[in-house]
């Protein structure tokens, strides 16, 4: 009899046992500090110690500076916050793997305290619609509206003339705004098209073609620009939709599969690629319909993205 009833009440102490464990919160001393983490029963959790101080203001690019010493509670249970970036509007999607990508070292290259550069050369571009995606998490309806977005946000400081000016520059006519040439259409609210344009060129079109002039004639480059898709709603030639142009296999599939191996995109075949430089900043244009590719300027909307790029360098976004 007893020895029926003895493996039931193992097991009914071992339940228990491991129930109390997962309610007592685990515990770490740092310095003077006390930290509270979170357990499953089997694994001690403890989540979001900052290591270093916040990289922000004036800390930003800087090399990491040394905490202070801890005193009091803290809970570490949760993850602290992510790297800052664009949003795109849509929900977070959770990544189970997080913790085994967090495990990854990645061993950083200092820049050289003379600023040079490797010469290297490299293939670089853009979507025709950069900004669209990011815009959804905004209801900008009013030009007021467009203002406080620029002085508080894309451009933290910056005068208000300076605000005219880039508003003159990008007007709330939708025809003029991104999705580029597609009319009227796409305006899903009245400042929509207006403010992914010039997010788009303060963010991804200005820094591709400086970059593009600080480095040509000093290596090989050539730059690209995607307008395909224009036909997807709202977004048109969006962010990242280039990719499918390069893996899908597509039309730049060749000149990177050419340039990985030699340097070079050109091959015998296709149309010919130029190196774009200061003197003939020439793109290789990808279009929708029966003329897929052509060689094109990049000198479109010139006034704009060289004052937000001027901006942009003034008024630098603190994170």
């Amino acid at each position: 009899m007893y020895s029926s009833i003895l493996p039931s009440v193992l097991l009914i102490l071992t339940l228990s046992s491991l129930s109390s464990s997962k309610d007592v919160a685990p515990t770490v001393r740092l310095d003077d500090g006390t930290f509270i983490g979170a357990t499953d029963g089997v694994t001690d959790s403890f989540l979001g110690i900052p290591f270093v101080k916040p990289p922000i203001g004036p800390l930003r690019f800087e090399v990491p500076q040394q905490h202070t010493q801890y005193d009091g509670t803290y809970n570490a249970t949760t993850f602290g916050f992510s790297c800052p970036g664009l949003g795109t509007g849509m929900p977070n999607v959770t990544n189970e793997l997080q913790d085994l990508l967090d495990s990854v070292q990645e061993r950083q290259t200092p820049i050289d305290e003379d600023w040079k550069i490797a010469n290297i050369p490299f293939v670089n571009g853009n979507c025709d619609d950069e900004g669209t995606e990011f815009t959804f998490q905004s209801n900008i309806t009013t030009e007021e509206e467009v203002s406080l977005t620029l002085e508080s946000g894309l451009l933290p400081g910056v005068s208000a003339s300076s605000v005219e000016e880039v508003l003159s520059l990008y007007p709330a006519d939708p025809a003029a705004g991104s999705p580029f040439g597609t009319g009227d259409a796409n305006a899903i609210t009245p400042q929509y098209k207006r403010v992914a344009a010039i997010l788009g060129d303060l963010n991804f079109q200005g820094p591709r073609r400086f970059m593009m002039q600080q480095l040509s004639g000093r290596q090989s480059t050539w730059s690209f620009l995607s307008k395909r898709f224009k036909s997807l709603p709202i977004i048109g030639s969006g962010h990242e939709t280039d990719i499918v142009i390069v893996y899908g296999p597509g039309d730049l599939t060749d000149y990177v599969i050419n340039f990985v191996n030699h340097l070079d995109p050109n091959n015998k075949t296709g149309i010919h690629w130029p190196q774009y430089t200061i003197e003939e900043p020439r793109l290789l244009t990808l279009w929708d319909g029966p003329e897929p590719r052509n060689i094109t300027n990049d000198t479109y909307r010139a006034e704009g993205i060289s004052l937000l790029t001027q901006l942009g360098q003034e008024h630098p976004v603190a994170v």
